[in-house]
């Protein structure tokens, strides 16, 4: 078992991005209902990632309090959370990956085309998750730095194939709530993988997050 994006954090952690706790808004607290005027797609998202990030990343989900809460239009949920459970594989997953020095399956997931489909999509993260497990360093210690990146690497790629995989079930589910919850969670936890071997890639979280906002509606950088 890989150890827990904290475990990795502890060993990865940018001094850079240390500063004092945070405390969770109430917001956010894991017991909050989605606020009646937010996006439900991007609130499960932004709710997910800020339980898992460091304070420094906390305090920008935050300060795009009253854009999440103010978010909700119908019509641009279902292309909201295809944008973020595509990230989840093409930012997210891509980025661990290449921080575990495997840099041609990095780039070969970043350069997934938005022509793909979900299930395809997941397959090809399925695959990089199982090239990652296969590659690496046997005998090795659990809390080992490039032992932890290499783990956290096909965590991401396996939390990024559930969300593609939930968020296909969701478009055809009865029970799409639960579904799409599901997708955006496991987005935020390819996420938060992604940020355990390296702080700064919680900035490319707050980016596929405004992209959200902003409804943009393309994965890519």
């Amino acid at each position: 078992m890989p150890a827990s994006p904290s475990d990795i954090t502890r060993l990865a952690a940018d001094d850079e991005h240390r500063p004092a706790r945070s405390i969770t808004p109430q917001w956010l607290a894991a017991e909050a209902p989605c606020p009646a005027n937010a996006c439900p797609v991007i609130f499960t998202f932004a709710k997910a990632a800020h339980a898992r990030m460091p304070p420094w990343a906390r305090q920008q989900i935050d300060a795009r309090h009253q854009r999440i809460v103010n978010s909700r239009v119908t019509a641009y949920q279902p292309r909201r959370a295809r944008l973020i459970a595509t990230a989840a594989i093409r930012r997210f997953a891509s980025a661990a990956l290449a921080d575990a020095g495997w840099l041609e399956a990095a780039r070969h997931l970043a350069a997934l085309p938005d022509t793909l489909d979900l299930k395809a999509l997941a397959a090809r993260a399925e695959a990089a998750e199982a090239m990652a497990l296969i590659l690496m360093p046997p005998g090795s210690s659990a809390f080992h730095p490039h032992t932890a990146l290499c783990s956290g690497a096909a965590a991401a790629a396996e939390a990024g194939a559930d969300a593609c995989h939930c968020l296909s079930r969701a478009m055809n589910d009865p029970l799409y709530v639960p579904s799409l919850e599901a997708s955006m969670s496991a987005a935020a936890l390819a996420a938060a993988w992604a940020g355990a071997g390296n702080a700064a890639n919680w900035k490319i979280c707050l980016t596929v997050l405004d992209q959200a906002l902003d409804n943009q509606y393309s994965a890519t950088p």
